[in-house]
């Protein structure tokens, strides 16, 4: 999501002149959404920006001067600006299919206050070095500690600054991490496998749990869609406080993959048979699987012209070759967590989307509950209703165009994780 924001050049004065703190906010009819953008100079790291109504933070953005305007970078949109005075910004953004959103900075005089510290960390898994960031509670703790596993993409650290900045808000320190080739730390994504992943996160744990101001006895994992995988995995055998998963799969990964399909088709307006639903689902998991086994392409042509031939075609993987990126993780990371979560010995927060197709609730929900039965945990399971994959929903009655995600759902993860994490709740 993160896009760029474009300041006018004919209004603005010279980059040194916009250094400072920025305060103000997207509107569109009665939605206003607050955002903050620091400025330190040029470069790619040199703005942070902040929407706290989604708990993101100071993720580090790009400021870039040009003889045709400054642009910062954004989470939400773009926009061009014009210098409304020395210390205000005003322009409009769009918001796609012809909307448009007003848009007003201003420049304050104080840093906004966060409640938290960062520290850049690296440390070694493997022959790789991942750079990331440790989120902590100001003072000198011990604080608990949790590791935080991005999704598929396993892109650069701040997709997870949300979760860092409400659990180091709330008394437990944070790490979050570049995944391998992304961001500052080295690796290949392209070739990062399953074992690699979990390798990865017990690698974070470690270095959270060296460190004097973390208590290494109350550290647990919060996994995001494919890190929900990878958390029970990663704690397989290990002594962890709790985990979380949030959009987590409790199926493997052939079986979400084909569910995902049948979503998807369910979703495109036209109408399919049960017939078609259930072929469009054995041929994704079947593909998946071939995928996962190092299987040839040519092995599995006649299945993929016979996929498109079909009116479901269009919503599976139809690929002319098995070298394109897309199906790089269903070739190296296939996940089934199924035994890690019958000998799961840790409490779990499950929180699932109620209108989430990737990771549909009705199949995933009854999974979860039966295999931590088994394992003889403690557990408990949250749908957020009408929400995401994101765990976003619109408002019903909003005009605001974004989702957001429902204030009910982050209190709900702090107070959990704080009990969990051994500290009274707030």
């Amino acid at each position: 999501m993160l896009q760029t924001l474009l300041l006018s050049a004919s209004l603005l004065a010279p980059p040194a002149e916009l250094d400072g703190h920025w305060i103000g906010a997207l509107v569109r009819d009665d939605g206003v959404v607050p955002i903050e953008v620091t400025i330190d100079g040029v470069g790619p790291t040199a703005g942070r920006f902040s929407l706290p109504e989604w708990a993101v933070f100071d993720v580090p953005v790009p400021i870039d001067v040009a003889d045709d305007g400054v642009t910062i970078g954004l989470f939400v949109t773009r926009g061009r600006f014009e210098r409304a005075g020395g210390d205000e910004l005003t322009g409009v953004a769009p918001l796609g299919r012809g909307r448009t959103a007003p848009v007003h900075l201003k420049r304050v005089g104080f840093a906004p206050v966060r409640g938290f510290v960062d520290e850049e960390v690296r440390f070694a898994s493997g022959d790789v070095e991942l750079a990331g960031t440790v989120r902590r509670p100001p003072g000198p703790g011990p604080h608990p500690g949790v590791v935080l596993l991005s999704g598929r993409s396993y892109g650069a650290r701040w997709s997870m600054t949300p979760f860092a900045s409400l659990l180091a808000r709330a008394g437990v320190a944070a790490i979050l991490f570049d995944g391998r080739g992304r961001g500052d730390s080295t690796g290949d994504p392209l070739t990062t496998t399953a074992a690699d992943r979990v390798a990865d996160a017990r690698a974070a744990f470690a270095c959270l749990a060296a460190r004097e101001d973390v208590d290494a006895s109350r550290i647990g994992y919060l996994g995001e869609s494919t890190g929900g995988w990878i958390a029970p995995l990663a704690a397989d055998g290990r002594d962890v406080r709790f985990l979380v998963h949030v959009v987590g799969p409790a199926e493997d990964v052939p079986s979400q993959q084909g569910h995902t399909v049948q979503g998807m088709m369910r979703r495109s307006g036209e109408e399919f048979s049960d017939e078609e639903l259930t072929a469009a689902f054995a041929y994704q998991s079947d593909l998946c699987r071939h995928l996962a086994a190092g299987g040839t392409f040519d092995a599995f042509a006649d299945r993929i012209a016979a996929a498109r031939a079909t009116r479901w075609g269009r919503y599976a993987d139809t690929p002319d070759d098995f070298d394109v990126a897309g199906l790089q993780f269903l070739k190296h990371q296939s996940y089934d967590p199924t035994d890690a979560l019958r000998r799961l010995r840790a409490p779990l927060l499950a929180i699932f989307g109620g209108d989430d197709f990737v990771v549909p609730p009705e199949i995933n929900v009854p999974k979860l509950e039966a295999l931590l039965a088994e394992a003889g945990v403690g557990f408990e399971v949250i749908v957020v209703d009408g929400a995401n994959h994101d765990v976003y929903r619109a408002e019903p009655d909003s005009p605001w165009p974004f989702p957001r995600p429902p204030p009910s759902y982050h209190a709900k993860l702090v107070e959990w994780v704080r009990t969990h994490a051994g500290l009274d709740p707030e």
